[in-house]
């Protein structure tokens, strides 16, 4: 649920938040809304900008089940 409070509401398809680290300017990750139900929605979570060379870029896309108050890791990828 916390997911959800970053994103603008009304949760539409296509709308998306950045959210930058302190570690410096373009780092961080971004939330976007893939698909919206009657009950769930799913979201892309990616890193962008810079990174150090170990840590791979990160791709999540996670299911939030609004009537259960959860969320659902369904596919992770990385670089």
């Amino acid at each position: 649920m916390r997911l959800l409070r970053l994103l603008p509401k009304p949760i539409a398809e296509g709308s998306s938040v950045a959210v930058d680290f302190s570690d410096g300017p373009g780092s961080g990750m971004r939330a976007t809304v893939v698909e919206v139900t009657r009950y769930t929605c799913l979201l892309t979570i990616v890193t962008e900008g810079s990174r150090p060379d170990w840590l791979p870029g990160i791709e999540v896309k996670v299911r939030i089940y609004h009537d259960a108050r959860m969320a659902e890791v369904v596919e992770w990828c990385s670089d």
